[in-house]
């Protein structure tokens, strides 16, 4: 079935289409290297940035190290890559460590996202950038794996009060070793808020070896990854391709197509696997299983990447506070969910109790003033990005 839809991306920049040029192309292939364009009619500064900016420098150097891209650009991306390949083998060392320590002491662990998806969607832990390690653990193993972590000299990055629901609010804490630097985020749900999604056990039954050495390390499979990487990109609105370059690379593998349907239909994520799906289609050239052609229709979906192509654009991080991006995500979100979205808003944050701290006794306050702490956070970020 044909698929009228077409993403506008006149706000594009030459340079960001001439990136997604190099993305989308597989030297791999029979038909062999597509056509250079002319190196000449573009700025090598505003390209580099670009890739910086979307994190796939490492990629791209592999893409174009063979290619008659000038040298200047060429020897700054091997650079990087270099530096980049050290960091991960960095990493890859800590993440050993990690699962030695958690499974130790009978902890079970998924590894979100880093040199998982580096080694099982690229072939190489050199051809992805990642700045932290993500682990997914059962919620009741929160409190032992905390005092893991900071009895091995991880310290907590953040130092907010935890109120209330805060574990219902949130869905991970980040942690920096005080000695390597390495960063950690723990997280005990996949998806903040109102997502629904799979228990850890689901999760755990179906996962995947991605490091098998004497130390074997999990990460969720194929088809839950999906669901995952799709809703974690339509979050943050795609504004890095990176996430878009995981996606691409995650449909190359032999999916079960019946399970994702499946999948999709429990945790209500089909406007978000389909903005994916259209975005990796129309910018990177993909061709989606047919399983997957009524998500290519779905007018939602069209419209959330229509969106998400917008702050792709911008190459800026979306404004959280802005009520733009706040109707961007409720877009995504079936009435259940934007209804549990918008109740949230209600509850008290550990954000509440570091704006204004009280005694424990007098939390309950907490509930009647959010809207006038939430109003002085508002007015407080945007002086402090007025004055960047």
């Amino acid at each position: 079935m044909d698929n009228p839809f077409k993403l506008d991306t006149s706000a594009f920049p030459k340079e960001l289409v001439l990136l997604l040029h190099w993305l989308s192309s597989d030297p791999a292939q029979a038909s062999g290297r597509p056509p250079e364009p002319p190196w000449n009619m573009y700025d090598p500064e505003l390209f580099l940035e670009l890739a910086r900016f979307h994190r796939v420098y490492p990629f791209l150097y592999a893409q174009l190290k063979d290619s008659e891209a000038p040298s200047a650009i060429l020897q700054l991306l091997k650079t990087e890559y270099m530096i980049n390949t050290f960091q991960m083998l960095h990493l890859t060392r800590a993440l050993d460590q990690l699962f030695r320590l958690l499974k130790d002491n009978g902890i079970p662990a998924l590894l979100l996202k880093g040199p998982a998806l580096a080694k099982d969607l690229y072939g190489d832990t050199s051809l992805r950038t990642c700045k932290d390690l993500d682990i997914l653990i059962p919620p009741d193993e929160f409190d032992p794996t905390d005092r893991l972590l900071q009895s091995s000299g991880f310290m907590p990055d953040d130092a907010s009060p935890r109120i209330y629901n805060w574990k219902k609010t949130l869905h991970h804490c980040s942690y920096t070793n005080q000695t390597t630097g390495i960063q950690v985020e723990i997280h005990w749900k996949l998806q903040p808020g109102s997502w629904p999604e799979p228990t850890f056990d689901e999760l755990w039954s179906r996962r995947q070896e991605c490091f098998h050495q004497d130390n074997p390390v999990y990460r969720p499979g194929n088809e839950d990854l999906l669901l995952y990487l799709a809703v974690h990109g339509a979050r943050h609105s795609w504004f890095r391709l990176r996430w878009l370059l995981d996606i691409r690379q995650l449909l190359k593998k032999d999916l079960d197509w019946r399970l994702i349907t499946g999948l999709m239909k429990q945790q209500n994520s089909h406007i978000a696997v389909g903005q994916a799906l259209i975005l990796c289609n129309q910018l990177l050239g993909t061709l989606p299983h047919p399983a997957m052609q009524r998500l290519l229709s779905s007018s939602a979906s069209q419209s959330a990447a229509q969106t998400a192509a917008l702050y792709i654009a911008q190459m800026e991080k979306p404004d959280a506070y802005a009520l733009k991006f706040t109707r961007y995500l409720l877009s995504l979100l079936k009435m259940r969910q934007k209804l549990s979205y918008l109740k949230s808003f209600y509850y008290p944050s550990s954000q509440d109790a570091l704006t204004l701290p009280l005694p424990s006794l007098l939390h309950f306050l907490y509930f009647p003033i959010r809207p006038l702490l939430l109003l002085w956070r508002r007015l407080k970020y945007k002086t402090r990005v007025r004055e960047l």
